[in-house]
C-alpha cells in the first residue's frame, strides 16, 4: 500500500512538473533555474526530448507498479493483482522498445532506413497494444465475478480521482501534440500512455464504486453492470488504438516501398 501511495504521489508530481514546463507561466518560472544546467536546458528547449525523458520517468514507475502488484498477487493469491502486474510488465517492455527505437534511428544514416525502422516499430507497438485486450478482458471478468478492484482509505479516493483525470488529460494533450509534429516516436510513447490512462479509469471506477455504494443486492447489480459497461468501452478503445496504429504503419510502409530508391 505504501509503495502504491508513494508511486501515485511521485507520478502526480511528475505530471504537474511536465505540464508546468509546457505552459507559459511555468516556462517563466523555470527559466532561471534551468539556464544553469545543460541537461535541463536541453530538455527545456526540445519538447520531443522532454517527452523521451518522461518515457524514462514512466518506465521507472511501471517497474515499481509491476513488482508491487506481482508481490501482492503472489502473497494474496490474487488474479487481479497478477493481471495488473502482467499489464505493467507489458507497458514497461513497450516503453523499453520505444527508447531503444529512439536510439536506433539516430544510428541509421539514410532517412529511408530510419523511416522504415520507425514504422515497423510503430506496427509492433500497435500489435502489442491490441494484445492488451486479453489482459483487460481478464480484468473485467475478474471484476464481474467480484474478485478484484481497488479500494482506498478515507479521502485518498479524491486524490486518486484528481490524479487519474489529470493523467487522461495530459495523455490526450500530448498525443495531439505528437500527431501535430508527425513524430512516430512521440506518438508511440503517448499511445502507451493512453493505454495506461484507460487502466487507471477502470481502476478508479472500482474504487469509487467500493467507496460510495453499500452492500445491498441492488448495489451489487449496479456495480456488476457498470464494470461490464466500462470494461467493454475500455477494451473497445484499446482495440481502436491498436488497430489504428497497425493500419497507419502498414500504409506508411507500403508507401515507402513504392517510393523510388
Amino acid at each position: 500500500r505504501y509503495i502504491g501511495t508513494f508511486s501515485i504521489y511521485m507520478g502526480a508530481s511528475g505530471l504537474v512538473l511536465y505540464n508546468l514546463s509546457s505552459s507559459k507561466a511555468g516556462t517563466k518560472m523555470l527559466k532561471k533555474i534551468i539556464e544553469k544546467n545543460k541537461i535541463a536546458k536541453k530538455l527545456y528547449e526540445d519538447r520531443l526530448q522532454r517527452m523521451v525523458f518522461f518515457v524514462y520517468f514512466s518506465l521507472f514507475f511501471n517497474v515499481i507498479y509491476a513488482v508491487s502488484y506481482a508481490v501482492m498477487g503472489i502473497y494474496k493469491h490474487s488474479w487481479w493483482h497478477g493481471s495488473l502486474a502482467a499489464f505493467y510488465i507489458l507497458l514497461a517492455f513497450l516503453r523499453i522498445l520505444v527508447l531503444w527505437g529512439d536510439r536506433k534511428i539516430k544510428q541509421e544514416a539514410p532517412d529511408e532506413a530510419r523511416q522504415k525502422f520507425l514504422w515497423r516499430e510503430y506496427l509492433v507497438i500497435g500489435v502489442f497494444l491490441l494484445l492488451t485486450i486479453i489482459i483487460f478482458s481478464g480484468l473485467v471478468i475478474i471484476l464481474m465475478n467480484g474478485a478484484g478492484g481497488s479500494n482506498y482509505p478515507g479521502l485518498f479516493i479524491y486524490v486518486i480521482c484528481i490524479y487519474t483525470f489529470a493523467k487522461v488529460i495530459f495523455a490526450v494533450k500530448n498525443l495531439m501534440y505528437a500527431r501535430k509534429k508527425r513524430d512516430p516516436v512521440a506518438e508511440m510513447a503517448k499511445y502507451i500512455g493512453q493505454a495506461e490512462a484507460l487502466l487507471s479509469i477502470l481502476s478508479l471506477q472500482t474504487a469509487m464504486l467500493a467507496s460510495f455504494t453499500d452492500a445491498s443486492e441492488k448495489s451489487e447489480m449496479f456495480i456488476y453492470r457498470m464494470n461490464g459497461i466500462t470494461g467493454a468501452i475500455v477494451c473497445g478503445l484499446i482495440g481502436f488504438i491498436g488497430i489504428s496504429m497497425i493500419v497507419r504503419a502498414a500504409r506508411r510502409l507500403r508507401a515507402l516501398k513504392k517510393e523510388p530508391a
